[in-house]
C-alpha cells in the first residue's frame, strides 16, 4: 500500500502515478473537503483527514510519500510512518530550507 500524505496539486499527481505503476492500494490525507473531494475522483483511494493521526499511524504502508512541503506536520509525519520498518521509504518534496 502506498500512503500519500497530502492532496495538493503534488499529492493527487503522485496518487495517479502510484495508480498507474501499480499500487494495489492508495491511501492520502486530506485538510480541505475538495482535495478529499479531488482524491476520491482518482481512483478507490482510501482518505484520512490528516488530523487524524490515530488513522495514519494504523496505515501500514509499503511507501511513504510526503507530497505538501512547507511547515505542514507531514513530515514528521512521513519519518513516523517510516521508523523502524525497512519495507517503507519516503520522499520529501518539502522546500523548507534544510
Amino acid at each position: 500500500m502506498v500512503a500519500v500524505l497530502g492532496s495538493g496539486v503534488a499529492g493527487l499527481l503522485t496518487q495517479l502515478a502510484a495508480w498507474h505503476l501499480g499500487a494495489a492500494a492508495v491511501t492520502a490525507t486530506w485538510r480541505y473537503p475538495h482535495q478529499a473531494e479531488a482524491a476520491s475522483s482518482l481512483g478507490p483511494t482510501q482518505l484520512v483527514e490528516v488530523g487524524d493521526w490515530e488513522s495514519i499511524k494504523r496505515l501500514e504502508p509499503d511507501l511513504v510519500i510526503e507530497a505538501v512541503g512547507g511547515e505542514a506536520p507531514t513530515f514528521e509525519q512521513a519519518l513516523k510512518l517510516c521508523d523502524g520498518e525497512e519495507r517503507s521509504w519516503f520522499w520529501d518534496s518539502s522546500t523548507r530550507p534544510g
